[in-house]
């Protein structure tokens, strides 16, 4: 495969983030609800206290399985996310679900900075 114009960026950051990740398989006819679900609840997760980052992404390999990504600041932050009516109401999605959610906490402590200039993956 050829990149070409590829420019990636990772910025060095100083503080610890908590990143989770939250992987879905929804029923095929509960997929157009969910979604809708989903993206309504991302924009106010974005607005908590200390979410760095929200977002959710569909797999390539099966349109039923999607990802939800959340930055923290802080445990803390991440701690109140967990006790709030947001993350409920994340819980309830699992009625649109073939299988059990599966959930993964880790801690970014840095990131080394690294760019590639365009035309290096040519």
């Amino acid at each position: 495969m050829e990149l070409k114009g590829v420019v990636l960026s990772i910025k060095r950051e100083n503080t610890d983030m908590i990143l989770t990740t939250i992987e879905m398989t929804v029923l095929p006819p509960k997929r157009q609800e969910f979604m809708q679900t989903i993206h309504a609840l991302i924009k106010s997760i974005r607005k908590e206290k200390g979410c760095m980052k929200c977002s959710a992404f569909q797999d390539i390999e099966d349109e039923n399985t999607y990802r939800v990504v959340h930055g923290w600041e802080t445990e803390q932050d991440l701690d109140l996310y967990l006790r709030s009516d947001l993350f409920v109401v994340l819980l309830g999605a699992k009625y649109f679900l073939s299988r059990p959610w599966e959930i993964s906490f880790l801690t970014v402590s840095s990131t080394n900075g690294c760019r590639l200039k365009k035309g290096i993956l040519q």
